[in-house]
């Protein structure tokens, strides 16, 4: 006979007697006299669960029948999802009151957990918040190792978490932000509630790596550096070559050296710089060195007198100066007592003058007695 069946004995007892004992033993049945009846629901007693991470909590489960009434030593079996702490036990039996009362430790992980309750064929998942613990850390979330350009706010903010022991971002925590280079939005930022504080930084006027700190509570500081690049040229400044002397249409002798500078007198390295002016100069473009220098040697034009040539980078220009002196004597030039008639031995009534001029039409002065010669 299967186990929860009642064997109805037969008797000289009327229909009526043997359908009222049917009945009752229906009765006995659903009132678990015969075995536990089935499970109506199973619900958790709180309303709501809290707790930080790792640590332990309890709660109360009550199972009941299709009625509403507890059940008494019914099996329940407890399953944490993944990452969801450890539960002790994780098979009970319901009490007197068909409750059972169970203590969970949360895993580590902070937001919402959960636990499987089963009773027979009906179930309830009881879900915890876990909290972040205590700040333990402040790391560098992003913003790190940025490179931009002086004086001019880096293209991304700095963002610090605050940690707890297990890595959970602890929020309504206060970071202080400092530096010794450049400016910060803002010097204590609240983490907020992803257990983040952000600022902005503009970098100093210096070349190279660059450095701000971010420290909350008693932690360890932790330090986020940066690389400043010149920003565009803004002066150009003559360091040598200048106030020189040469020869029409020959190179000077010495190189004319420009330095380009950004407006913190940093060397614009790379900066292009164009020339022009008197005569030629060789290249007519180049770009400043690791020094914001920029060489070039110039070929002065071909009239005598006082020459210009100008270098350009951006909106920032200098100019330097040199004396083109006349070349060497190429040809005379008359100017008086030509075509005068006279004796043989005769002395002309009026002298005759020349100029002596160079290759390109300067004229000599002072020519060198040995380049002149008389004829007739």
């Amino acid at each position: 006979m299967p186990v929860g069946s009642v064997l109805i004995p037969r008797t000289s007892a009327g229909p009526r007697a043997r359908a009222l004992l049917v009945v009752a033993v229906s009765v006995f049945a659903a009132c678990g006299i015969f075995g536990p009846p089935p499970v109506g629901v199973v619900q958790l007693l709180e309303a709501f669960l809290t707790a930080e991470v790792a640590t332990t909590l309890s709660f109360t489960v009550e199972v009941e029948d299709e009625v509403g009434r507890p059940i008494q030593g019914f099996p329940v079996t407890l399953v944490p999802a993944q990452g969801s702490g450890t539960i002790t036990p994780t098979s009970v039996s319901t009490g007197a009151m068909g409750t059972i009362t169970i203590q969970w430790t949360l895993g580590t992980a902070a937001g919402i957990q959960s636990v499987r309750v089963s009773a027979g064929a009906k179930s309830v998942t009881v879900e915890a918040t876990a909290t972040p613990g205590a700040p333990s850390e402040v790391r560098v979330a992003s913003g790190n190792g940025q490179t931009g350009q002086v004086g001019l706010p880096l293209s991304a903010p700095i963002v610090i978490a605050v940690q707890d022991r297990f890595g959970n971002h602890v929020p309504d925590v206060g970071v202080h932000f400092s530096t010794d280079s450049g400016l910060l939005a803002h010097l204590l930022v609240i983490s907020d509630a992803g257990g983040e504080a952000e600022t902005s930084w503009s970098l100093g006027g210096t070349l190279g790596s660059q450095a701000m700190s971010a420290s909350a509570l008693n932690l360890t500081a932790v330090q986020v550096t940066a690389t400043g690049i010149p920003g565009p040229p803004a002066s150009l400044v003559v360091m040598s070559g200048d106030a020189q002397s040469g020869v029409v249409g020959e190179a000077l002798a010495e190189s004319i050296v420009f330095e380009v500078r950004d407006a913190f007198a940093n060397p614009a390295i790379g900066a292009a710089v164009d020339f022009s002016g008197d005569g030629s100069a060789d290249p007519l473009a180049g770009a400043a060195d690791d020094q914001g220098r920029v060489a070039v040697t110039w070929t002065l034009g071909t009239a005598a007198g006082s020459q210009a040539l100008e270098a350009a980078a951006g909106s920032a220009t200098a100019a330097v100066a040199a004396v083109a002196q006349p070349g060497a004597p190429a040809s005379l030039n008359e100017v008086s007592g030509g075509g005068q008639q006279s004796y043989a031995t005769a002395t002309l009534v009026e002298p005759m003058v020349v100029r002596v001029l160079d290759a390109f039409g300067n004229m000599v002065p002072d020519p060198p007695p040995d380049r002149l010669r008389r004829s007739t």
